[in-house]
């Protein structure tokens, strides 16, 4: 009988963002409309279930963070909360933490676990603010059946570094802030390790990035030098988070150093942003909802760090055609309006 309500309250999750992406491309209001109160329903069950996390069974688990993850999803194509997504996220995690890392080590927990620990990195990354999954045992517990692949030794970098640097601001604009005051050397240190661990994981995937020359009709005006291709989604994906990592790392590293080391940086930064617009603009072939949640986020950081007008302009194409294209207008939305006040910050600061 338990087991048949939770599939029963299981409904409203799984209906809400249904129902929202079947609303986006009829035109609908009326089934706007139901996916509104479905989604609402959902939320009340979610909500509900966070407050008594230490007490769900194993055998509604499975439910459980699918329903979290699922509502994350209706944020992400429309939002009603500026950080809904987020806060589904920090949810799903409150459930894995409840749990604890040991029952994700099973064959049956781990792809639940995986599935939570990609996004928590997307949301580490927005708000600037570490989570439990950067612990030790959480790095390290859920794998120790299996081997990790080099996309889990990235998160383990990218979540490392959130975790270690403590002076960030709320969103990927204050990480890398010249105006901030500069790293303590243990920081440096630590980033410079895991730059060690960034590059001895591209040893391996590397050739998963197959050069070829530029096209400006496929990534608007962007034409920084190699262009790139992939022989799959998950490949393409795999290196746009590598070289996300990359990339803050170096955003970070680039204020230790002195004026004339810089444009080592510069172009190392440049390769980076060619290699999240290149998988971007790959990913952009599939409808893949995902990969897209993914890689939001570094195109927002190309859009507004990288020393090239032309990725800057590139990136912020990339993100108004998914706007106007894919079921994913809360959160592209979200980062163009970012990358618009971080702009507007750049002038007056230049204009002072």
């Amino acid at each position: 009988m338990a087991q048949s309500a939770t599939l029963s309250r299981m409904r409203a999750p799984l209906l809400a963002p249904a129902l929202l992406l079947l609303a986006t491309q009829s035109q609908q209001q009326s089934v706007f409309k139901e996916a509104l109160r479905w989604y609402d329903r959902g939320l009340g069950y979610v909500q509900k279930t966070l407050k008594s996390a230490g007490s769900i069974p194993d055998n509604e688990m499975h439910l459980l963070v699918p329903a979290a993850l699922l509502m994350s999803f209706f944020e992400a194509i429309n939002p009603t909360l500026d950080s809904g997504f987020e806060q589904h996220i920090l949810g799903a995690i409150i459930l894995l933490e409840a749990k604890g890392p040991e029952t994700f080590a099973t064959p049956e927990f781990h792809d639940l676990f995986l599935a939570v620990r990609g996004h928590a990195v997307t949301v580490s990354l927005m708000t600037g603010k570490s989570t439990c999954l950067a612990e030790e045992k959480w790095l390290t517990v859920p794998f120790m059946y299996t081997t990790k692949s080099p996309l889990d030794r990235i998160n383990d970098c990218l979540l490392v570094m959130m975790n270690n640097v403590s002076w960030m601001e709320d969103r990927p604009a204050g990480l890398i802030d010249p105006t901030k005051s500069t790293l303590d050397d243990q920081c440096i240190i630590r980033l410079s390790c895991l730059m060690v661990e960034l590059d001895e994981i591209w040893s391996q995937i590397s050739h998963w990035e197959i050069p070829r020359s530029g096209d400006n009709s496929e990534t608007g005006q962007f034409s920084s030098g190699c262009v790139y291709t992939y022989t799959n989604a998950h490949r393409a994906n795999s290196v746009a988070i590598h070289s996300l990592a990359r990339l803050t790392l170096l955003l970070l590293l680039d204020r230790q150093t002195s004026p004339m080391g810089k444009g080592d940086y510069r172009e190392m930064i440049m390769q980076a942003s060619a290699s999240i617009i290149s998988a971007a603009t790959y990913l952009s072939t599939f409808d893949i909802g995902c990969a897209y949640l993914r890689i939001i986020t570094p195109l927002q950081i190309v859009a507004q760090r990288s020393p090239s007008n032309s990725q800057r302009d590139c990136a912020v194409h990339i993100l108004q055609q998914w706007w106007a294209e894919k079921p994913l207008k809360g959160l592209t939305w979200k980062a163009l309006q970012t990358i618009s006040l971080s702009n507007k910050k750049s002038t007056l600061l230049v204009g002072d």
